[in-house]
């Protein structure tokens, strides 16, 4: 609410049409009170002109002409008749002069920034019309960046000290709803967006994206809803969770091994943390293999994340060669047995710094050659 206030005030307009002493036409149209802007830029907006006939509708949308103008505090007109018809006086109060100007509440931006943006400077009668431009501009600054503000208050004191007062709209809280597995944590903690932090869309669309990318949810929505006090907003993030484990099995056969049977577990959000386990197997007559996985996404609060992988695996090495008579191909089995363990951390959104640890042994079996036309 502007501490600039306009104040409408009309004299009486001293016409009597009874006495008949003076013609019912106006003789003289006059301003007083201004001191800084000039009465030729005040009458170019009124439309009262000497010779016309007197017309109280008309001054008094003279005078909101010149209160529109935004230069004046006050407006007042009055009529006063002469021998020679009748005299229209305006009388203003002009807006004080800025001399200098402050800016409140503002710390996404630095004073330097919005003062850039606006037209108002020191020097110049306080318009209020102008300002009402210059607080345009400042909201249109904040929203090109994804921010949320408004000017809600401007002033100019004795001093001549133009105070303009920017509210920032600030995340208040987030809330979030839907779950029923995953815990609230793992939402927050790939959220950049956090209580307190002035709000802004950008962000808020790439934590949807983030969210999105945990991969166990079907749908994630957001809501912007008002907070308990004006400049305070409530981020609310809905979301669907769809199953985030999966079980497959299967049987083969092949003339090498013969009958094998196949089986794979996953849960991409184990205990509701997103920490992932995948359980992967192969079981026969000649041939097994098998490999566990544990995955911790967030292990501090820098979002380090380490990983565990332990796995006796059995490989079949195919290749060829040509020689006598013609070629020939050989295979044959590797076993695998060991552990990975690695440990990342993030350094900006899109790269990450990681150090993987293995130990491994690596044993031949069954190899088998086998000459063309044999």
């Amino acid at each position: 609410m502007w501490r600039v206030v306009t104040i409408l005030f009309l004299l009486p307009l001293a016409v009597s049409a009874q006495e008949g002493r003076a013609p019912n036409r106006v003789c003289e149209v006059v301003v007083e009170g201004n001191e800084h802007i000039s009465d030729a830029a005040i009458l170019a907006v009124v439309q009262t002109k000497p010779g016309q006939p007197f017309s109280k509708e008309r001054v008094l949308a003279d005078r909101d002409s010149i209160l529109d103008m935004g230069w004046f505090q006050e407006v007042s007109v009055r009529a006063e008749p002469t021998p020679k018809g009748i005299r229209v006086v305006f009388s203003v109060v002009e807006n004080r002069v800025v001399k200098s100007i402050e800016i409140e509440g503002n710390t996404v931006y630095k004073d330097e920034i919005l003062l850039k943006v606006m037209e108002t400077r020191p020097g110049q009668v306080f318009n209020t019309r102008l300002f009402w431009r210059d607080a345009d501009r400042i909201r249109d600054l904040y929203a090109r960046h994804g921010y949320v503000a408004d000017v809600v208050d401007a002033y100019v004191d004795e001093q001549g000290v133009l105070h303009v007062v920017v509210l920032e709209f600030v995340v208040e809280r987030i809330e979030i709803e839907g779950l029923r597995k995953t815990k609230p944590e793992v939402i927050r903690r790939v959220m950049r967006l956090k209580p307190g932090m002035v709000f802004n869309t950008g962000i808020l669309g790439s934590d949807l994206a983030r969210i999105e990318a945990l991969g166990f949810f079907e749908e994630v929505e957001r809501e912007v809803r008002e907070g308990s006090e004006p400049g305070k907003a409530v981020v609310v993030i809905k979301v669907k969770e769809m199953k985030s484990g999966s079980v497959a099995g299967g049987l083969a056969y092949s003339s090498r091994y013969g009958l094998v049977g196949m089986l794979d577990f996953t849960e991409l959000n184990f205990r509701g943390l997103a920490q992932r386990i995948n359980l992967r197997a192969e079981f026969g007559e000649n041939r097994d293999s098998w490999e566990f996985s544990y995955h911790i996404p967030w292990l501090d609060a820098k979002g380090t994340s380490v990983g565990l992988s332990i796995y006796d695996r059995l490989i079949t090495q195919d290749f060829y060669y040509w020689g006598a008579p013609r070629y020939a191909s050989t295979y044959y089995d590797e076993r695998r047995r060991g552990f990975t363990l690695n440990f990342s951390r993030p350094l900006t959104d899109r790269f990450r710094l990681g150090i993987t640890l293995r130990n491994e042994k690596v044993r031949r079996q069954n190899p088998h050659y086998v000459p063309e036309g044999i």
